[in-house]
């Protein structure tokens, strides 16, 4: 008796709302776990991006968060191991925010392997020395904030190719 008191009474405005508050209750439910969580591997590889940047410079020297600032050349961009042209003495290979590159190797034009000079939030930088062996640095382990990454190359080359580990999970308890 009083659930049709109360029915009979309901305003279409208190329906209208009451309706659009349970819309919410489920759509927040039934998406809680579309939201990105930074301390599971899965998630990062699908909720952040692979792109990184490959700059040159000669000489070198500069900003290794901000290469264009810095004096240096964009060269281009890749999600997958790519070869990149250019002549310069140094480069640097910069994730953005929100992205991060797991570098297997750098080589020159001939195939011989580039070594990295320094880095700026990287995890494992020393893992690109030498040929590709799978071992890789995660260039850009602030890749959920508002800071980049990068590895900087000193070598005098008319090209590089960045090898990079597709699909890899990096994990540092």
């Amino acid at each position: 008796m009083r659930l049709r008191f109360v029915i009979k009474h309901l305003r279409i405005e208190h329906l209208c709302y009451l309706i659009l508050i349970a819309l919410v209750l489920l759509v927040s439910i039934s998406c809680g776990d579309m939201v990105a969580d930074d301390d599971n591997p899965e998630d990062l590889l699908m909720h952040h991006g692979h792109e990184y940047e490959v700059w040159g410079k000669s000489p070198g020297g500069g900003d290794c968060l901000d290469p264009g600032g810095s004096g240096f050349t964009y060269m281009g961009s890749g999600y997958n191991t790519q070869s990149f042209m250019g002549a310069y003495d140094e480069y640097i290979i910069l994730a953005r925010p929100g992205n991060f590159a797991f570098v297997d190797a750098v080589q020159n034009q001939v195939g011989i392997p580039l070594n990295v000079n320094y880095s700026c939030n990287t995890n494992e930088d020393g893992a690109v020395n030498g040929f590709p062996d799978g071992e890789f640095a995660w260039v850009n382990t602030e890749h959920s904030r508002n800071q980049p990454g990068s590895i900087v190359i000193t070598a005098t080359s008319t090209s590089i190719t960045v090898f990079i580990v597709e699909d890899a999970y990096y994990w540092d308890d």
